[in-house]
């Protein structure tokens, strides 16, 4: 008895004897999957037990016939079937993920070049705001191409991440730029939004403009969606 136990995988062992010990006082057959040894290259395969019992005249069990039938190839194929469909269910959630983001992040842009063209309409536009407002806009309509451009990259979606770029650009041109797209939804509101830099930052960084317009863009929207005054 000990041998057959020795060959079934530690793992695997409890609920093999568990299962025995069930049925054993009444003679039921069972059937369970475990891992053996096998003695030609001492490794484990997946093997299904079956065990039927045999009775004695008195009607007490005798003894036990089971049978070990090799499923190595079957469970295999359930590890495969399992795997990918736990990748595929990794794929839409990130592909859900990305598309939600993504919408969010085109909402705001989406807002600048619809505010600042609605400023531009105005008759009485000075020079410099003119340039301005035109700037902007187009700054934004720059960023929409770009995020519209990743939605469509199916590739991107699917592999669950973007392509990061690291070029140089100014940081202090770049806040006071992004927070200047901001300016006609604070005073709509009729709220206070200005930028103040209060301690030395680099001048020129490596980085990617868009994914930190992308951040700051979200931190001032929702300041500005959740401010009422101040």
């Amino acid at each position: 008895r000990d041998g057959w136990q020795r060959a079934i995988h530690a793992e695997d062992l409890p609920e093999v004897l568990k299962k025995f010990n069930e049925v054993g006082e009444k003679g039921e057959h069972f059937e369970t999957e475990c891992r053996i040894l096998r003695s030609s290259d001492q490794s484990y395969r997946w093997h299904m037990l079956r065990g039927v019992s045999d009775y004695y005249i008195s009607g007490e069990v005798g003894s036990w016939v089971i049978t070990c039938t090799d499923i190595e190839d079957r469970k295999r194929i359930e590890k495969d079937l399992i795997q990918a469909k736990e990748a595929s269910l990794a794929a839409n959630e990130a592909k859900s993920n990305f598309l939600a983001n993504m919408s969010h992040e085109i909402r705001t842009p989406l807002g600048v070049v619809l505010g600042f063209a609605e400023l531009l309409a105005a008759d009485d536009v000075p020079p410099k705001d003119k340039d301005m407002y035109l700037a902007t806009i187009k700054k934004n309509g720059e960023l929409l191409s770009r995020l519209i451009g990743d939605v469509l990259d199916l590739s991107k979606i699917e592999a669950g991440h973007l392509q990061i770029e690291k070029i140089p650009f100014s940081l202090p041109d770049f806040l006071f730029n992004s927070i200047q797209s901001f300016h006609h939804q604070a005073q709509d509101k009729g709220i206070k939004l200005t930028a103040t830099l209060e301690s030395a930052i680099p001048t020129i960084i490596n980085s990617d403009p868009m994914r930190l317009r992308q951040i700051l863009f979200n931190i001032v929207g929702n300041a500005i969606k959740f401010t009422n005054q101040g």
